[in-house]
This record gives structure tokens, sequence and C-alpha cells, in this order.
């Protein structure tokens, strides 16, 4: 901005230097070469005509000037001025040299001289023209200079004024302008800073159709894309952060499921080594220790057997192995069938089971799997019975879903041990699961099985018992 209000103001003082300098010469160039041409006239109507006072007329009112043409013995023959006998004496003079006022010759030829006079009478300055005509007359041109250097007085006061007004306007014009142009450059300025700071929500929002705006548009463009790939990068990041915790965890569940698997595998290993050994060497001899001895290695080996099943199991469950198939099935049947598929080991423990349902209840779910979690649960209960020794089976429907539930009587878990029952090889009570030849897997294949379903499974501890449930998104019968 300052630099254009510097241009335009050091234009316009140059422009009236020039008028200062320039004019004055100028328009007196021009006068000169009017008074030529005058010459050149009163040359050609002399020839012509001994009276051409109309022309002359004519000629002083075309350039603004006083003509005076006389004889040869200087009598005023033609004359536009108001006093010819004065301009004809002053003619008399410039011709004897007997006119001691001052002057200034400016042209000099063989027919006429110009030249710059001071007229006393009239107090003014005039520029002139005097010679001789080709018919042997005389004459006089005169024209003050004060019209010329009125006029130049006259063009420096217009153009200082057209000047002031001009500048004023440009200085306007300027800062709107440059408000134009630093307003958008100046939000680039902050739009790139907050880029910087990696701050991707600024958006250029100016006009679109000029450089700037193109280098705006740009700036979101780009500052879009790098958002974009920063949010790559930070889902990248998190995957990586989750690949890295997955492999972890699974080199913990390796090397905590091999030293599991290995606690688990010694003690029946153990017994059936011992228990072989023993019917080697003959240590039973009687019937009754041989068989004694043959039913605790099958005992042991069938756990064993049943330990691999359910570690399989849980393996193809946790690996997607064994894929969920969903599909309506009556939950009230399948609960009934497991009940009555147990009823051999409910009496072995001396138990009363309780289902008071007779209305169908319909789910969706894999219908051979939610039998097995089930199974699990009332057989989970059944081994840690006490008390009263009933269990009580609840089946609620609660909007879209429906919950079952297995309670049994007993002692409620340990607060500390209720977070870790799902996990793999957990025991609350180690004595208790060895006796009925428990591993700890049961619970956590339910709680694969219900995240294969996207379900949830918990339990709840009760002053007399504890209550295992599972949830299922509930379906009309057809």
């Amino acid at each position: 901005m300052l630099v254009m209000l510097g241009l335009i103001f050091g234009t316009f003082l140059l422009l009236f230097v020039a008028f200062r300098i320039l004019l004055p010469p100028i328009y007196e160039g021009h006068k000169i070469s009017t008074l030529t041409n005058i010459y050149k006239s009163l040359n050609e109507l002399s020839d012509t005509s001994s009276d051409f006072s109309d022309d002359i007329v004519s000629l002083s009112s075309g350039s603004n000037m006083e003509i005076l043409v006389t004889d040869n013995e200087f009598q005023p023959i033609n004359s536009t001025s108001m006093d010819s006998t004065y301009m004809s004496a002053r003619l008399f003079g410039y011709y004897t040299g007997l006119f001691n006022e001052e002057y200034k010759v400016l042209r000099t030829k063989d027919q006429y001289r110009i030249q710059t006079s001071t007229d006393k009478a009239r107090g003014l300055r005039d520029l002139e023209m005097w010679g001789q005509l080709d018919n042997g007359g005389w004459f006089l041109v005169r024209t003050p200079v004060e019209g010329i250097e009125e006029a130049a007085k006259i063009a420096d006061s217009l153009l200082l004024a057209v000047g002031v007004f001009v500048f004023i306007i440009a200085i306007a014009i300027i800062i709107i302008t440059s408000e134009q142009i630093s307003t958008p450059i100046t939000q680039l300025t902050a739009l790139s800073k907050r880029m910087a700071a990696l701050d991707f929500k600024a958006r250029y929002d100016g006009p679109s159709d000029t450089e700037t705006g193109i280098l705006g548009e740009n700036f979101n463009k780009m500052s879009s894309q790098l958002e974009q790939t920063i949010s790559d990068l930070k889902v990248a990041n998190v995957e990586l952060q989750k690949d890295n915790e997955k492999k972890t965890r699974t080199d913990e569940m390796r090397r905590e499921f091999l030293g599991n698997v290995s606690h688990e595998l010694k003690t029946p290993i153990a017994l059936i080594m011992g228990y072989a050994e023993g019917l080697k060497d003959n240590v039973a001899d009687d019937p009754e220790s041989r068989e004694f001895y043959t039913e605790v290695i099958i005992d042991e080996a069938n756990k064993m057997d049943a330990m691999v099943k359910k570690l399989l199991t849980l393996n193809q469950l946790e690996f997607g192995q064994d894929p969920i198939r969903m599909e309506r099935f009556n939950l009230t049947a399948l609960i009934k069938g497991v009940v009555s598929k147990m009823q051999l080991s409910i009496k072995e423990h001396e138990a009363t089971v309780s289902f008071p349902y007779d209305h169908e209840i319909w789910a969706w779910g894999d219908e051979f799997k939610i039998e097995e979690v089930v199974t699990n649960y009332l057989s989970n209960a059944l081994n840690h019975l006490d008390g009263q020794r009933k269990i009580e089976i609840r089946t609620i429907e609660e909007g879209k879903l429906v919950r079952t539930s297995v309670f049994n009587t007993g002692k409620p878990i340990p607060q500390d041990d209720l977070s870790r029952i799902w996990e793999k090889f957990y025991k609350v009570d180690k004595a208790r699961t060895r006796e009925y030849g428990g591993h700890g897997i049961g619970l956590s294949i339910v709680k694969a099985i219900m995240d294969g379903h996207n379900q949830k499974c918990g339990v709840t501890n009760y002053s007399d018992g504890v209550a295992f449930f599972f949830d299922l998104e509930a379906s009309q019968p057809l």
C-alpha cells in the first residue's frame, strides 16, 4: 500500500514540476508559432487587398492578439487595437531603435523579429512580433505575456486540485484493494500456523476465484489429506499396539496354558503310573485290590480324556473354528431336556431341581452350544451344592432379551475370585474341584460360547448361594 501511494504521489509531483517548468516555454512556443502563421496570413492578405480589416479582426479574435498594419511610412492602415497611433509609434521606435524600453529578442528573421517587451504605459509585459510585409508595409502583433503565466497558474491549480482528489480516491481504493489482498493472506498465514500445530479443523473460507483463493482451497485439501493420513497412522498405530498386546497376551496364555496343562496332567498321570506299576509288581494280590487299582486307572484316564476334549472344544471356540449357527429354538424345551438327561446325577447329589415354566420361551442362538452352556451351569451347581441342596432354574424375558439363571444353595464365591472364574484352569476350591474331577475349563467354554453370540454371561452372589446367568435374543414363536 505504501509503495502504491508513493508511486501515485511521485507521479503527481513529477507532473506538477513538469507543468511549472515546461508549460511556460511550451505555451510560449505555441504563441510564437501562432505569430508566424499570422505573419504569413498578413502577407497573403496584403498582396490581394489594401483593405482587409475584417480579415484582421478574424485573425485577432481567433488568436487573442492585437494586430496593426501600416504603410511604408508607418501610417496605420488596418488595426484591431484601441490605440493604433500608440502601437504605430512603438513600431516606428522599434524600427529606428529610438524605443528605449526593455525588451528581449526571442527570434530574428529577415522579415520580422519576435520579442518580449515591457509596456510601461499599460504596466504589462507583451509577446510581440514586428517586421515588414512583402508589399513594403509594416506590422506589429502583440499579446500579453501575463495571459501565458495566468494560464500556467490555472493549470497548476487545476493539476493540484485534481491531484489531491485523485490521491484521496487512490488512497481509498488502495486501502480496499490491500485489504482484499492482505486479508486472505493473513488468513492463510494463521491457517498454516494452526496446521503446523496439527489443528486440522482450520479451514480457509475466503473467495476461491483468485490465486489466493486457489491456494486456500489447496490448503484445505492438504489439511484434509494430512488429517486423514494422521488418522490412518493413528489407527495403524493402535492396531499395531493391539497386535503387540495380543502377541504378548498370546505368549503369556501359551506359557500359562502349558503350565496349567502340565499341572493338570501331572496328577492323573502320576496316579495311573503308580497304580499300573502296583499291578505289574503284584502289589494287589486279591481280586478286590486289583479291581480297585483298575478302577482308579480308568477313572483318571477318563478325567484326562474329558479335559482334553474340553480343551479342544475351547480351542475351536476361541479361534473361530466352530462358528455359531443362529436359529430359533425352544429354550424351555432345551432346559427341560438337560434336566431330564442329568436326573441320575441329580439323584446322586440328593438335589432338588426346580424349573417352574410350562409356557414356551423362544430365543435366537446356536441350540447345541446353548445346551452345553446349560449343562455346564447345572453340573457346576450340582458340584458346589450345599445347605438346602436346592437348584432353581429361571428364564426371565426383559424386552428383547431373555435371561436364564441357574441358582444353587451353598457358599458364595469369594469377591476376589469373581472376576477370574472365567479364566482357563482357574479353581476357587482346588480340593473340591479335584474331588469331582473338574479342571477349571467349563466356565471358560461358557464365556467363549456367549462371546460368540455377542451376549452377556455372569455370576451373582447371594447370602444363601450363587446364581450363574446368560442372555439370549428373544424371539416370538411362529
